[in-house]
Order: structure tokens, then C-alpha cells, then sequence
């Protein structure tokens, strides 16, 4: 072998070295939400069987590996927290205070985490490589304050408003409407007037707000934890390498995304898995085909199903198919065409030729398993983003929605018996199916080479957008808007003051020609 050909093998080889090189990866999970969870725990398991050592701070501890470079740090106790905070603010129906109450419950939720010691262990004890930091909050980068490492914004959801500016992300208010705006969009026609209107004003309210009101607070309580020299939270999160987030062309508007703002989905879909014996022969021995109920995990919005518990009961004993409702109180009755429990592996019903319908409150999640699966939907939206995601559900032709509030027995059941029995929708379900299927990678392997891209080249500050760093007024051309407005008033008022001339000039003529006559 000739002595190049033996150097560039070695290069090859120390570059391979260098490449394959375990990473320590910081991760930071705080909303304790099991849809949440289910689609970011999996990016972190993959980084992890790639050979990185991975510290994981989640509230929901996962039993799916037993790998020893994966370690999880509990925060379990954080549900609690969250939960009352939740409560605690929407007691206060104050106009005025609704504007900031989101921000309210993710800063002091993250601050009840900051609180613990063992958590704040955590940031100090490693030296990482990268810290991945689910981008709720600003308070949420305290760990960079103590670590000081290239840092990723991650979310499961299209994220806020912050998540989408830190890396120059254009966000277009009417393009792409906050999910906010509960508003009856379609997805094929322009948004009406007031409604572009209202979305505009939105915009830039969240934008004030996290920008004079979240970030100042989170900063104030980062002072009090960790001492009053250091950098602002907001200049961090304007640091940021990445913004991943989960969001796609089916379920979600088009974005025109920058190199930085990584969108990824399907992560928490994953081959169907042999169903447990009992769900299993209720399924193959039903006649009527299955209905599936579930409407989420989120105790907000158990709690204000419970109120309907009387009329769902009622539903499912007169519907003309076989159901199975995940429920916390797997007591309430069995019959032969009913089968309740606290836990029920989603993916593997949905998967199941014999299921007809699926009954959800419509969060991503849910919406992006119904669609892959090929089930039509009956949304029963009740916080958040629901609302958003069924009317868009709706508009695609895949199902119907119910409003919580107006849920009766006959509206209920007819919709259920008008979804399950009506061809269009399992048509059209099934047409969305395929093409949300046809992606070149998957959202996990597309996560992963973006989060070792970051690791390999320490950051990945070149491939943010310019936004970023304008501020409102020329991000909204309010600059250009109020020169183009002066510019025309100046010339208006010129043009005003031209007439007024030529009418004195005239009348003077007049007046001569007048003189002129008499004499």
C-alpha cells in the first residue's frame, strides 16, 4: 500500500474516531404530560443507543430501556405542582390577567424544578456536550447559565411565539395563525378581516409580554437561585444552535422554516406491538366494529370531562358498535359490548382493522396517530391546542367536532353513528394516511443527526435567521409603514396647499377681469 493511500486511511480512520466520539447530552423536560413525553423520550432513547451518555430531567420516568448511558432524574413530583398552578389561575377570569397566566404556570413550574436540589446537581455535575431544553419557558435555560454548552429548543407542539424568534423564525400572524386563535380558519381560503386582525394584535401582544414581562421575572427568580451576575435568560434563548419542534404539513399550516428551525414529527409512532390478551379477543370477537374513547391524560381536562361522565355512559350503551374508553375509573361498569381501563396502548387499538372510529379531545399526538392509522376522528377539543387541531381535522374532511359544553346523548351518539358509517371519511383518512407516511427519514433520525450536527461543529449559531435580532417595530415595518404614512400626508398636504394657491391665484384673476369689465 503506497504511503498516501496508508495516510488517508489513518485520516479516515481519526475522523471516523472523532465522528463516533460519545457526546454528554443534557436534557430538560419539564410539562408533565405523557403525550409530552412519549414523542421526545424516544430522540434521547436513540441517542443513547448511538453511544452518547444522556442525563434526562423528565417528570415521567420511562421503564422502555434498561440502558446504562441513559440516566433519569425524577421530577415526577412537578404534576402536582403544575396542576394546582393551573387550577389557581383559571379561578382568575380577570381579562387583563388572561394575557399572561400561560407564561404564570410555565415559569413557576419550572422554578418548583429549579427549586430542588438534586436538580441543580445535575447541571453542574458533567461537563456537556449539549443541552437540549424543552422550550417552554425562559427560565427553562437556567441550566446553561451553570453549563456552558451549545443549547437546543425543543417542543412537541408548533411551540410559542419565543420558541420560533430565538432562531429568526418568521412567524406570519396570518399565514400562520397562533393557536391561540380559535377561530373557524379554513385552511383553503383567506382568513376574514377581523380575524386577520385579531391575529396580528395577538402576535404582537405575546411578543410585549414575553419579551417585558417573562423574561424579566424569569430572570429576577435565576438571580435569587444562582446569584445576581449573570447573563440575561433572554440573551441565552437568542443563543440558541436549534429549535426542533413537531409540526407537520398534514395536521399543521406550511412554514416557511429557516435552517435553524427544525421540524420534525411522527417520533412517538412506532410498529404496532402484539395487543394484551383481553383487549385482543374483545376486539376479534366484536361483530359491530370498535369504537375507540379517549380523551387524553391532562388531569385539566379529565376533570372537566367528569361532568359529562353521565351522558357518555349513556352514549355507549346505546351506540350500535363495541367500545373501548380510556378512563381513571375503570369501575364504572363492563358489559359485553364495553371495555373500560386506566391504561390502554393507543397505537396498537388504532392499528386494528376492526376499530371504525376514534373519540379524542384532539391534541397533536392523537390527531397525528388517528391520521397515520387510517381511523376518522370525532373531536371533542377542550384546552390548548385542541381546539385548533379538530377544526383543522374537520376541514380535511377526516371527521366531525362536538363542542364539550353542548355534549348531549343525541348529539353525541349521532355524530358517532354519522362519522363510523359514512364512507367519505375512513376514504379521505386513509388518502392523508399515505402521505403522511412518505417522509425521506424519520422525525427521530431526523432529530438525532441535527442534535450530533450541533455537537460536531459546537453549535450551530451560523444558520440562524437575521430576525432574531430586530426589534418589533421593524420586525412589523412599523418604521417603514410610519415614513410611507408621513411621506404621503406630506405630499397630500403639498398637493392641498398647491390648490389652495391656484384657487387664490384664480380668484384674483377673476377679480382683475371683474375690475377689468366695470371700467
Amino acid at each position: 500500500m503506497s504511503k498516501c493511500k496508508k495516510l488517508s486511511t489513518l485520516i479516515s480512520f481519526l475522523v471516523f474516531i472523532e465522528c463516533s466520539k460519545a457526546a454528554n447530552i443534557l436534557g430538560f423536560l419539564i410539562l408533565p404530560f405523557v403525550s409530552h413525553h412519549i414523542c421526545l423520550y424516544p430522540i434521547f432513547k436513540e441517542l443513547a443507543s448511538k453511544g452518547h451518555n444522556v442525563t434526562l430531567i423528565t417528570p415521567l420516568i420511562s421503564n422502555e430501556t434498561s440502558a446504562s448511558n441513559i440516566r433519569e432524574v425524577d421530577i415526577e413530583f412537578i404534576g402536582d405542582v403544575f396542576n394546582q398552578l393551573q387550577k389557581d389561575v383559571m379561578k382568575k377570569t380577570s381579562m387583563v390577567y388572561g394575557l399572561f397566566y400561560y407564561y404564570d404556570i410555565l415559569i413557576n413550574t419550572t422554578r418548583a424544578v429549579l427549586e430542588k436540589d438534586h436538580v441543580r446537581k445535575v447541571f453542574t455535575d458533567t461537563d456537556y456536550d449539549l443541552v437540549v431544553v424543552e422550550n417552554i419557558s425562559p427560565l427553562a435555560f437556567a441550566p446553561v447559565l451553570l453549563n456552558k454548552a451549545p443549547v437546543i429548543g425543543i417542543t412537541s407542539f408548533e411551540g410559542f411565539l419565543n420558541a420560533q424568534d430565538a432562531v429568526g423564525n418568521p412567524v406570519h400572524p396570518i399565514i400562520n395563525p397562533h393557536f391561540f386563535l380559535h377561530q373557524d380558519i379554513d385552511l383553503n381560503e383567506d382568513l376574514p378581516f377581523f380575524s386577520r386582525l385579531i391575529s396580528t394584535i395577538l402576535n404582537f401582544t405575546l411578543r410585549v409580554i414575553y419579551k417585558y414581562y417573562a423574561i424579566p421575572s424569569s430572570d429576577t427568580i435565576a438571580k435569587d437561585m444562582f446569584g445576581d451576575n449573570l447573563e440575561s435568560l433572554g440573551d441565552i434563548e437568542r443563543n440558541l444552535s436549534l429549535t426542533i419542534y413537531s409540526s407537520n404539513p398534514i395536521v399543521n399550516t406550511i412554514k416557511a422554516n429557516v435552517p435553524s428551525a427544525i421540524e420534525i414529527s411522527l417520533t412517538h409512532i412506532k410498529s404496532p406491538d402484539k395487543l394484551p390478551k383481553d383487549i385482543n379477543t374483545f376486539i376479534d370477537n366484536s361483530k359491530r366494529g370498535v369504537i375507540y374513547f379517549s380523551l387524553g391524560t391532562n388531569e385539566f381536562c379529565t376533570e372537566r370531562v367528569k361532568n359529562k361522565i353521565h351522558i357518555i355512559k349513556e352514549v355507549i350503551n346505546n351506540l350500535p358498535y363495541d367500545v373501548i374508553w380510556k378512563w381513571d375509573d375503570d369501575t364504572l361498569y363492563n358489559s359485553e359490548n364495553f371495555l373500560i381501563k386506566k391504561w390502554l396502548p393507543q397505537q396498537d387499538i388504532l392499528s386494528h382493522p376492526k376499530v371504525k372510529l376514534f373519540v379524542t379531545q384532539g391534541g397533536l399526538q392523537s390527531a397525528e396517530e388517528g391520521i397515520y392509522y387510517g381511523v376518522p376522528i370525532v373531536g371533542i377539543p377542550i384546552m390548548y391546542d385542541q381546539e385548533t387541531n379538530v377544526r383543522r381535522m374537520v376541514q380535511m374532511g377526516i371527521g366531525e367536532r362536538l363542542n364539550l359544553e353542548h355534549l348531549g346523548v343525541k348529539n353525541l351518539t349521532d355524530l358517532i353513528v354519522k362519522v363510523a358509517n359514512t364512507s367519505h371519511y375512513r376514504e379521505k383518512v386513509n388518502e392523508l394516511s399515505k402521505l403522511i407516511k412518505d417522509q425521506p427519514m424519520t422525525g427521530v433520525d431526523k432529530a438525532v443527526w441535527w442534535m450530533e450536527y450541533v455537537i460536531r461543529h459546537k453549535g450551530a449559531l451560523h444558520l440562524r435567521g437575521k430576525t432574531r435580532k430586530l426589534p418589533m417595530y421593524q420586525y412589523y415595518l412599523l418604521d417603514v409603514l410610519f415614513f410611507i404614512a408621513v411621506f404621503l400626508l406630506v405630499i397630500l398636504f403639498g398637493l392641498f396647499k398647491f390648490v389652495q394657491v391656484l384657487l387664490r391665484l384664480f380668484r384674483r384673476l377673476n377679480n382683475i377681469k371683474l375690475k377689468i369689465k366695470q371700467n
